[in-house]
C-alpha cells in the first residue's frame, strides 16, 4: 500500500513510471435531494448539520480521490445536512450556508450527479403531440377537400393551438413541431393565398368580432345595470343595458332611430329603422343592408366583453383582409352587377368597423340653432360615459358623450323636449321620426 501510494507520487512528480490506466466511468444517474422532503422540521441543528459534511472534506484533501469515492458521501452528507435544518427560519440558515457553498465548490470538479432542488419530479407541461395533432387535423383538412374558405381559416387556429401547446416544451421539440407546422401551412397557402372567397370570410369574420365586442370597464360595468322596471322600455335603446348594443355593434346600418347617411356614407337617402314613436324602444333590423351578418340573431347573448387590446387584434386582422379582398373583386369571377353590390355591402361593413376601430365618439355641441352645426364636431367618449346623447330643447340642441344609464329616450314638456340615446360611432345623429318638422 505505502509502496503503490510512493510510485504513484514519484509518478506525478514526473519521474519514470508506467502509466496509470484510469477506466472510463459510466455517467452516473441524476440523484436530487429535495430538502423540503428530507428536512425534519423539528429540527434546527447547526453544528450536527456542519459535522454532516466532515467527511467530504477529508475525502476531497486526499490527491487520489475520485468521483467514485467522492460523489456517494457527497449524496449522504447533503442529505444529513438539510435532515438536521428542517426546522431553522431563513435567517438562521444564512449561517451555515457559507460551510455548504465550499464544500459545493469543492467537489464541483468531480461532477457528481447529486443536486439539491425541490421538487425533485416535476410536472412536463410540454403539449408536443397535442400541437402536432392540431397540425394533423389542417392536414387532413387539406387532404379531404373541405371548403376553401374553411380550410384557410384554420391556419390561424393551428398556430394558435401550436404556440400554446409547446409554451412549455423544449428547443428542440418546439422546432420540430414549427417545422411540422410550416410544412403543413406552405401546402395550405398554395390553396388560400389570395384566394378571394377566404379573404372574405376572413374580413368577414373579424369584422364581426370587433361589431360584437363591447370593451366594459368596472365603471361602466356598474352603469350598465337598469335601474327599475320602469326603465326597462328606455333600456332598450340605451346603450348600457346591452340589449340595443349589439343591434347598432353588429349590425351596421341598422341602428335604431338612426339616418342611413350616418352609418351608410354615400347612399344620399335618409332611412330609419327604429318605430316612429321614440318612447317605445322598438327595433327593426335591415338585413339585406347588413352583409355578413347571417349568423348574427342580435341577441344579448352574441355580445362579447373584451380588452381593448383585443378589438386592437381584431381591427387588424380585418384591415389586413380587406386589403387582401379590396384588390380582386375584378379577377373573382363574379358577374358585374354582383361584384358591384357586393363591394358596396362591404364598404359599408368596413365603414362601421373603422368607425369602431377608431374609438367611441359622439358629436357634441351645446346650444346649436341647427342639427347640421351640431355634427360639425365630435368628442372622445370616456369609459364611464359610452353613450351619445341628443336633446333638443326650445329650439336648441345638445349633444355629446353621457353615461348610459342616464340617458333617457323620448318626449317630454309637452313635446318641447326630445331626448335621443344611442351607443355606435358618432351615431347621436337622430332621424327625422325623432325631430320630424323640428329643423
Amino acid at each position: 500500500m505505502v509502496v503503490n501510494s510512493y510510485e504513484k507520487v514519484q509518478c506525478m512528480m514526473g519521474e519514470m513510471c508506467d502509466k496509470i490506466e484510469v477506466p472510463e466511468e459510466d455517467e452516473a444517474p441524476l440523484e436530487c435531494v429535495d430538502p423540503m422532503i428530507v428536512g425534519n422540521k423539528d429540527k434546527c441543528e447547526l453544528s450536527t448539520a456542519v459535522s454532516c459534511l466532515d467527511n467530504v472534506f477529508s475525502l476531497v484533501a486526499n490527491l487520489f480521490a475520485t468521483s467514485k469515492s467522492v460523489c456517494p458521501s457527497y449524496s449522504k452528507a447533503l442529505t444529513c445536512f438539510y435532515e438536521n435544518l428542517g426546522g431553522c427560519r431563513p435567517a438562521t440558515l444564512s449561517l451555515v450556508t457559507t460551510t455548504l457553498s465550499r464544500v459545493m465548490s469543492m467537489v464541483a470538479p468531480y461532477k457528481c450527479p447529486t443536486v439539491v432542488k425541490s421538487p425533485c419530479v416535476e410536472v412536463d407541461l410540454c403539449e408536443a403531440e397535442a400541437a402536432m395533432e392540431c397540425v394533423r387535423t389542417m392536414d387532413n383538412m387539406l387532404i379531404a377537400t373541405y371548403e376553401d374558405e374553411e380550410l384557410c381559416h384554420s391556419r390561424e387556429e393551428a398556430w394558435n393551438c401550436v404556440t400554446e401547446r409547446t409554451e412549455h416544451c423544449s428547443e428542440n421539440k418546439r422546432r420540430e413541431v414549427f417545422a411540422y407546422m410550416q410544412r403543413v401551412q406552405a401546402k395550405v397557402d398554395l390553396v388560400c393565398e389570395q384566394n378571394f372567397d377566404s379573404c372574405v370570410f376572413e374580413f368577414k369574420t373579424y369584422a364581426r368580432k370587433v361589431l360584437k365586442a363591447v370593451v366594459v370597464t368596472e365603471t361602466s360595468k356598474e352603469s350598465s345595470k337598469p335601474a327599475s322596471k320602469e326603465n326597462s322600455q328606455a333600456s332598450n335603446e340605451n346603450p348600457g343595458t346591452g340589449s340595443q348594443q349589439t343591434a347598432s355593434n353588429e349590425n351596421p346600418g341598422t341602428g335604431s332611430q338612426q339616418t342611413a347617411s350616418n352609418e351608410n356614407p354615400g347612399t344620399g337617402s335618409q332611412q330609419t329603422a327604429s318605430n316612429e314613436n321614440p318612447g317605445t324602444g322598438s327595433q327593426q333590423t335591415a338585413s339585406n343592408e347588413n352583409p355578413g351578418s347571417d349568423e348574427d340573431s342580435g341577441s344579448i347573448e352574441d355580445v362579447v366583453q373584451v380588452t381593448a387590446v383585443d378589438v386592437a387584434g381584431y381591427c387588424a386582422k380585418a384591415e389586413e383582409a380587406w386589403m387582401c379582398l379590396s384588390g380582386q373583386f375584378e379577377s373573382s369571377g363574379l358577374p358585374n352587377g354582383l361584384i358591384t353590390v357586393l363591394r358596396s355591402s362591404l364598404m359599408e361593413v368596413l365603414y362601421m368597423v373603422r368607425q369602431k376601430c377608431d374609438g367611441h365618439k359622439c358629436y357634441s355641441c351645446k346650444n346649436a340653432d341647427s342639427n347640421e352645426n351640431c355634427n360639425k364636431g365630435y368628442e372622445f367618449c370616456p369609459a364611464n360615459k359610452q353613450g351619445c346623447q341628443t336633446v333638443y330643447e326650445n329650439g336648441y340642441y345638445k349633444k355629446g358623450c353621457v353615461e348610459p344609464s342616464k340617458c333617457k329616450p323620448g318626449t317630454s314638456k309637452g313635446g318641447k323636449k326630445v331626448t335621443h340615446c344611442c351607443n355606435s360611432y358618432l351615431c347621436n345623429e337622430p332621424g327625422e321620426d325623432v325631430y320630424d318638422g323640428m329643423y
